[in-house]
């Protein structure tokens, strides 16, 4: 308590310690004031920034409820002359992104987040939130299609950003807030899907942004590349086989042309072969093919030279085929009876002999593309070019 004042008869002294001389049959009354000492409560805001983050103390409101609360922005609320004694609860509100240590307060008496002030007492109470980091996490899957023997360990992928991090497989870790490129090294013969990140902002097909205290996976597939163009004297078990056992192909075809029109192709004959797993007992399956230039299409011969074979290389039962097309080049093939999981092969007999005819100029060049619809890494593209 402070001292305040002291009234009563003309004889009472003025300030404390003071003398009073009293007379004979004299007869006083003096009465002394004190004030209760308001208590003082600091309630301090302290930002880490480690990870990524820039918040400043400014953005919390911190807050210290009881008989007479107070509130505000950081850095720093205090407390003024109307502070009454008692005991306060200590909290905060600002950012989700950052992490809050526990109230640690300097006077007083604390009790977690509670401080209880007696008359005249002080306290500072301090708290500190520290940016959290992002997490991300690189998975990678593999389709080996049934045929192909690679693990998702045989790939190496990589985050580069402002905290790198890189693994086999699968790696995860906290990372710092920014932006990453994401990349991958692995075995030749699979071919990669792009990167799809769940969380964060994918900037482009490689490029991922995380936040702070986001939780973002990114997973790439790479599937085993099976779609290939061969000679005419390769067989279903040759192409099973592997790509050791396949017939050389040519490097590209060849056509001769005179009078602007194409009059002989080389080769005559090919096969598209392709690997695919059966999905679920009943399903179809499309093999399309396109070119560059819009000539026209590579012909099959009929619908006997499109065949679904088994992974044993004896030809599937139930499947029905169709053609589809201004002329049969597009083959869809309707599926009953497969075995889920279960590997088959597909065998187009294709003729390019209906390019004869085709109008050209010099030295154009078209690029075909195979490809069964749905299927990573089912694709192959061969040039038909001038011959020299």
């Amino acid at each position: 308590y402070t001292f305040i004042g002291i009234t009563g008869d003309a004889k009472c002294p003025a300030a404390l310690a003071g003398e009073v001389t009293l007379d004979e049959g004299d007869d006083i009354t003096c009465t002394i004031t004190n004030d209760d000492v308001a208590p003082k409560l600091t309630l301090i805001k302290k930002v880490v920034n480690d990870n990524g983050g820039t918040r400043t103390a400014s953005e919390w409101t911190l807050t210290a409820a009881g008989p007479t609360g107070i509130s505000g922005v950081g850095p720093q609320v205090a407390s003024d002359a109307t502070f009454k004694a008692g005991t306060y609860a200590l909290s905060e509100s600002g950012p989700t992104d950052y992490t809050a240590g526990a109230w640690s307060c300097v006077g007083g008496s604390q009790d977690g987040a509670n401080i209880t002030l007696g008359l005249g007492e002080s306290a500072t109470c301090t708290i500190v939130n520290n940016d959290t980091p992002p997490t991300l996490k690189l998975v990678k899957v593999v389709d080996t299609k049934g045929v192909g023997t690679a693990v998702p360990s045989d790939w190496t992928l990589t985050a580069t950003g402002p905290t790198s991090l890189s693994g086999a497989g699968m790696v995860e870790s906290a990372v710092n807030a920014g932006t990453y490129d994401l990349s991958e090294t692995g075995p030749s013969g699979y071919e990669a899907s792009g990167w799809v990140c769940t969380g964060g902002t994918q900037v482009d097909g490689d490029t991922v942004s995380l936040a702070l205290a986001q939780n973002v996976t990114c997973t790439i597939t790479n599937a085993l590349r099976t779609g290939s163009l061969l000679p005419t004297q390769t067989t279903c078990e040759q192409y099973a086989a592997g790509p050791s056992a396949w017939p050389a192909m040519y490097p590209n075809f060849s056509y001769q042309a005179k009078a602007n029109k194409i009059t002989a192709v080389s080769p005559g004959v090919i096969f598209y072969y392709n690997t695919i797993t059966a999905p679920s007992p009943t399903f179809t399956t499309t093999v399309t093919q396109t070119n560059t230039l819009n000539w026209k299409p590579m012909l099959i011969q009929d619908l006997g030279q499109a065949i679904l074979y088994t992974s044993n290389c004896t030809k599937a039962a139930g499947v029905t085929v169709t053609a589809t097309g201004t002329n049969p080049y597009n083959v869809t093939f309707n599926v009953t009876g497969a075995t889920p999981g279960a590997v088959y092969y597909i065998g187009i007999k294709y003729s390019p002999q209906n390019l004869v005819g085709q109008a050209v100029k010099k030295g154009d060049i078209s690029y075909y593309t195979w490809d069964t619809l749905g299927q990573l890494a089912s694709d192959y593209t061969i040039g038909v070019k001038p011959k020299k």
